[in-house]
């Protein structure tokens, strides 16, 4: 039965396009910065469209056609006396245990991928951290050496008004004086 993992692979095309997002431009709360729209993909999986399209594949086995067919034709003639035909169980038990190893191979490439989708989100999530950990940091350090500045300055201002006083105020003695 062929594999059809095209909306997987496009899936992980997406995730590698999100996963090149530059942590320096994008915020790490932007939900725009990512390309994969998980709404858009779960509602791309349940259309009728998909449905039918892994229906088609499922039904390229010789003998799920034949079941296919047996059961047409048990609901077509239903209340005739024709022979029925009889089911290989033993072929339908072959089936069912390759239809079952083949969608655990696909759940495990696919859990595969999830885990490795999380460990490049949690890096992503880490640098981002860091960067705007960085960021704050800055910010305070900048503002703090503005504060001692203003201060500084503040403090030359106060130490001239002061000696300014003091000129005034003998100036004022001086004058009073004569």
């Amino acid at each position: 039965m062929p594999n059809n993992l095209s909306s997987l692979s496009d899936t992980a095309n997406y995730i590698d396009k999100a996963s090149n997002v530059d942590p320096k431009t994008a915020s790490p709360c932007s939900t725009n910065a990512l390309p994969l729209d998980l709404h858009k993909l779960a509602a791309e999986w349940q259309s009728d469209k998909k449905k039918e399209e892994v229906q088609r594949q499922v039904l390229q086995n010789e003998f799920l056609k034949s079941v296919k067919e047996i059961s047409k034709s048990l609901v077509k003639n239903q209340n005739d006396k024709s022979p029925i035909s009889q089911l290989n169980w033993d072929q339908m038990y072959d089936v069912s245990a390759e239809l079952m190893d083949q969608y655990s191979k696909e759940m495990e490439q696919i859990l595969a991928e999830l885990d490795e989708v999380y460990k490049k989100h949690f890096m992503w999530q880490e640098a981002a951290f860091t960067i705007d950990s960085h960021r704050g940091a800055t910010r305070i350090a900048n503002a703090e050496m503005w504060m001692k500045s203003k201060e500084a300055y503040l403090q030359y201002t106060r130490k001239e008004l002061d000696t300014s006083a003091k000129v005034i105020k003998t100036t004022i003695e001086d004058l009073s004086k004569r």
